[in-house]
């Protein structure tokens, strides 16, 4: 008897898996996600310094998906690593770098009823980012440099659905910064300095993956849950600016990493 109801659980989750998730596939939920990020930072200045290191930390946040409506989210992240390099006379550098943001997205989606389902939502969206570079031994000039701004930003999501249980992605998003600053201080050479940064155009793209797991998971409210695997590439410029007693010097940042998110999708609503 045992034998028979394992194999009858498998077979419900399996039928449940594959073969009940058409309806789900025309885009209406609200998700949210929650989940661990790492990323690779390369950090270049004009001039020749270089660093880089690894950053680890959270993301999380919230997404209201419908067929030709309205598309509304919400994010944030914060994450935290050590970049070690040398300046441009050779001196060696270690720095602590924290990396924090929030922003919201407005938009509206557009889906294919038939076939692999394409969905396309263009958005509009905006936030605040907080970048702490805290310099510490070896480094010759210990001191700590602040950088926020608050931002703008417009760009796309997109997905297909290659078999009913996974869907590919391909998120694009510009970021302009809006009178970026830059405090400087425990310098012991100078007091407290703000620096004004030149405005540069910022880029993030990224390649979800997400696998909705057997309907057997299913969560209360006529919940799902699902895993996403979202590598990314990020790139940052900061303008150089004359600034008193010293310049800021243009500064850029690739970053390459991922980000493994566990959602909650609730489907029954109005």
């Amino acid at each position: 008897m045992r034998q028979y109801i394992t194999c009858f659980a498998i077979i419900s989750c399996l039928w449940g898996h594959f073969g009940l998730y058409s309806e789900d596939l025309n885009l209406k939920r609200n998700q949210i996600f929650l989940g661990p990020e790492w990323y690779h930072a390369k950090r270049t200045k004009e001039g020749g310094t270089k660093q880089q290191g690894d950053l680890v930390g959270i993301r999380g946040g919230y997404d209201r998906l419908k067929r030709y409506g309205w598309y509304f989210g919400f994010d944030a992240f914060t994450a935290h690593g050590t970049l070690k390099g040398r300046s441009a006379l050779g001196s060696k550098l270690l720095s602590h770098l924290t990396d924090a943001s929030a922003e919201a997205r407005f938009g509206y989606t557009f889906q294919q009823k038939e076939g692999w389902q394409v969905a396309f939502t263009p958005f509009v969206g905006g936030g605040y980012f907080v970048e702490e570079n805290d310099f510490a031994h070896p480094s010759p000039i210990k001191a700590r440099f602040r950088t926020h701004y608050p931002f703008g930003s417009a760009g796309f999501l997109s997905s297909i659905y290659p078999w009913a249980c996974v869907q590919i992605g391909l998120n694009f998003k510009v970021r302009y910064p809006f009178e970026p600053k830059c405090n400087v201080s425990n310098d012991e050479d100078n007091g407290p300095v703000k620096q004004t940064i030149k405005e540069r155009l910022q880029y993030r793209g990224e390649l979800p993956i997400t696998y909705r797991l057997p309907r057997c998971f299913c969560l209360p409210c006529g919940g799902a849950a699902a895993l996403s695997l979202i590598p990314f590439f990020e790139y940052r410029d900061y303008g150089g600016h004359p600034n008193f007693p010293f310049n800021f010097v243009k500064t850029q940042y690739s970053i390459w990493g991922a980000t493994l998110a566990l959602e909650y999708q609730l489907y029954n609503w109005k």
